[in-house]
C-alpha cells in the first residue's frame, strides 16, 4: 500500500475544495453552478396576533403579470418567500402605463385625473405635477422615504441610466418639491444604505418607505431572474434588521402592472385581462405561513391597507377600495 505523506494529503483536500462548490459560485467554463436560495424560515407568523405596525416598506417590481412570479421557475426565492408568508392572488393594477399606477400607489389618484401622466413623461414634460395630499407629506412627521437604486443625485427629475424617473412619483407632486432632496434619496449598495441604516434603529426608521430597483433589477429590462436574485440579497438584509426583528413592521413585495395591455385600460375591475393581474407578497410577523387571500383587490387597495396599518385618513380613491388588513391578519 502506497504511503499517504503530508503532501498527499495536502493535495487531496485542495481536491475536495475544488469539487464542493457552493452554490452561490459559478462553476468553471461551461455555465455556472444553481444560485444559492437564502432561507425564508421566521420571516412571517412570528406573533399570534397582529402589533400595531409602525414601518410599512414597499417594495415595487415592474411589468410582469402574476403568473410570470407566483409558481414559476425563474423566481425561486419569493416563491419560497411565498411559501413562507402570503401572496394576494387577485390583484389589479390601475391602467397602463408605469407611472400612473406608481402616483396611484403614493397618492390614491382616481383613473380619471391620470390622462397626463399616461405616456410616462418626466416631470419637466408633463401637462402639469399633482396637487394634493399623499402618503409622503401625511406623514411629513413621522417619516417617508423614496429610495431609489441608481438615481444619480437626490430628488433627479430625469431619467439617467437604469435610473427612471417615471418610477419615482415624489417628483410628481408639486407639494414635495421643497423637501424632496431629503426624502427622495438613492438606494445605495448592501454595503453602504441609506436604507439599512436607517433600519438599524426603531428611532431613525421611517413609518414608510418605498423602495425601488433599477431598470435591470426590478424585471423592467433584465427578466424575473434578475430579480428574483436582487430580492433575494436586499429582503434577507431588510428582515435581519433591528427594526424587522421587533416585529412591527410589514414588507409588501408589489408590481405596478402586468405584461401588455394598452394605455389607458381601466384595469381596476377587469377579471378577464392578464396584463391587469399583478401579484402581491406579504411579508410581516402575523402573517401565517402560506396565506393566499384571493379577495379583489386593487393599487388602491395597497394604498388603503398602508394607511390602515399606519393609522392615516384613506385618500381619494382608496377609501372605497378593499383594504388587506383583516384578511392577512396586519
Amino acid at each position: 500500500m502506497r504511503k499517504v505523506t503530508g503532501r498527499t494529503m495536502l493535495a487531496l483536500g485542495a481536491l475536495v475544495g475544488a469539487v464542493a462548490v457552493p452554490a452561490t459560485i459559478s462553476a468553471a467554463a461551461g455555465g455556472s453552478a444553481p444560485r444559492a436560495t437564502p432561507s425564508t424560515t421566521g420571516l412571517c407568523a412570528t406573533r399570534a396576533t397582529a402589533p400595531t405596525y409602525k414601518h410599512v416598506i414597499v417594495i415595487i417590481e415592474e411589468n410582469h403579470s402574476y403568473g410570470s412570479i407566483v409558481g414559476s421557475s425563474s423566481a425561486p426565492y419569493l416563491n419560497r418567500v411565498i411559501a413562507s408568508c402570503g401572496v394576494a392572488s387577485n390583484v389589479h393594477n390601475v391602467t397602463h402605463n408605469s407611472l400612473p399606477n406608481y402616483l396611484a400607489l403614493v397618492g390614491g389618484v382616481p383613473l380619471s385625473q391620470l390622462g397626463p401622466f399616461l405616456n410616462d413623461c418626466a416631470p419637466g414634460s408633463c401637462s402639469h405635477l399633482l396637487a394634493g395630499s399623499n402618503l409622503f407629506n401625511q406623514l411629513s412627521t413621522r417619516g417617508a422615504m423614496s429610495y431609489e437604486e441608481s438615481m444619480p443625485t437626490s430628488c433627479a427629475r430625469s431619467s439617467s441610466g437604469n435610473y427612471a424617473v417615471k418610477h419615482n412619483p415624489a417628483v410628481y407632486f408639486s407639494d414635495l418639491s421643497a423637501g424632496c432632496s431629503t426624502h427622495d434619496v438613492a438606494l445605495g449598495s448592501t454595503s453602504n444604505s441609506p436604507l439599512l441604516r436607517a433600519l438599524s434603529s426603531e428611532r431613525t426608521a421611517p413609518a414608510f418607505s418605498l423602495v425601488t430597483p433599477n431598470l435591470c433589477n426590478d424585471m423592467h429590462d433584465c427578466g424575473v431572474g434578475t430579480g428574483d436574485a436582487w430580492l433575494s440579497t436586499w429582503l434577507p438584509r431588510i428582515t435581519s434588521s433591528t427594526v424587522y426583528k421587533a416585529k412591527d413592521t410589514a414588507v409588501f413585495i408589489v408590481w405596478d402592472e402586468g405584461q401588455g395591455g394598452y394605455a389607458g385600460e381601466s384595469c381596476a375591475a377587469n377579471q378577464s385581462d392578464s396584463s391587469c393581474h399583478v401579484a402581491t407578497i406579504v411579508v410581516a410577523p402575523s402573517v401565517k405561513k402560506g396565506a393566499k387571500v384571493s379577495t379583489a383587490f386593487t393599487t388602491y387597495s395597497l394604498l388603503k391597507t398602508f394607511e390602515d396599518l399606519l393609522g392615516l385618513p384613506e385618500l381619494n380613491s382608496a377609501t372605497t377600495a378593499a383594504s388587506m388588513v383583516k384578511p392577512f391578519r396586519l
